[in-house]
């Protein structure tokens, strides 16, 4: 009995040791000063621009900028640069291609055509086989051709394609496509062109079209203009040749127009109008023919 009582103080003794240690600990925490903690500052990244940085930026774009240009460049074929023309030039091809033409059969090709003197209706149809052999007729005759013998012509969905090896100024393959809208309304043809490419760079159309338009309609003005003919005084809406049907599918090339006879003399006289007058100077100068009897 006593060894018991003895093990029991021994633990209450424990215990009351243990409650006035936490109740040392809250006394003298009482008696601290208390500290207050400062709030956490947030985080704030500040980047200032210094040569150093601005380099560090620069650099990267620029070769970024860099490796694109020199891969269009590679792509269009005409310089050989190794890495970016096995990356990114691949050799172009025709929509379908046209294989060697036969030129005994194709010596005396002609395009069918008709004219009809009750309705006024012309009538012209032409194969892709035969324009391309044409094309290339004509190619062979000039001495130093833009384009390889082996361009070809591709008449599909309402478009004329174009595919050749162009030779001068830059050797590389050419497509381009034009998209023709007969606009039956004004009884017009309005074209544009919807393909351009470059070895297998396809460049903006939209862009090629406007340069082009822009570049033929000056041309154009100064062709009239320097034989002396005032395109402003023609009457445009008074035509006398107006279309009246096209289609440009399966390889055929076909299109209908309208030729009025009485306006074609009407316009033939305008055209003889703004000629310019031979001043009685020149005539004196002119030496007459003489008659070989």
């Amino acid at each position: 009995m006593t060894r018991k009582n003895s093990d029991y103080k021994n633990f209450f003794d424990q215990s009351d040791q243990e409650e006035k240690k936490v109740k040392r600990s809250k006394r003298v925490s009482k008696n601290k000063p208390q500290i207050e903690k400062e709030p956490r500052k947030k985080m704030s990244f500040k980047f200032k621009l210094t040569k150093k940085n601005f380099l560090l930026i620069l650099i990267p774009v620029l070769f970024i900028i860099l490796f694109f240009i020199v891969g269009a460049v590679a792509k269009t074929g005409i310089y050989n640069i190794p890495v970016f023309t096995q990356i990114f030039y691949r050799v172009p091809k025709p929509s379908r291609t046209i294989s060697k033409l036969d030129a005994l059969q194709y010596a005396n090709v002609q395009p069918k055509y008709d004219f009809n003197q009750e309705t006024g209706i012309f009538h012209l149809e032409l194969t892709e086989e035969q324009a391309t052999f044409l094309l290339r007729y004509s190619l062979g005759k000039k001495s130093q051709a833009k384009f390889a013998d082996t361009a070809q012509v591709i008449f599909e969905d309402g478009q004329v394609e174009f595919f050749g090896l162009m030779l001068d100024p830059v050797k590389t393959n050419l497509t381009v496509s034009v998209k023709l809208d007969h606009k039956s309304s004004e009884k017009k043809l309005d074209y544009k062109i919807s393909k351009f490419r470059i070895g297998s760079l396809n460049l903006p159309a939209s862009l090629v079209d406007g340069i082009y338009k822009y570049y033929s309609k000056r041309k154009s003005r100064k062709f009239f203009d320097d034989i002396g003919i005032d395109i402003s005084k023609i009457d445009f809406n008074n035509s006398a040749i107006n279309l009246s049907g096209l289609n440009v599918d399966n390889g055929v090339f076909a299109v209908d127009i309208f030729i009025d006879v009485e306006k074609m003399r009407s316009v033939l006289e305008q055209f003889n109008l703004i000629k310019p007058e031979v001043s009685d100077s020149s005539q004196e100068n002119l030496v007459p023919l003489k008659n070989n009897e």
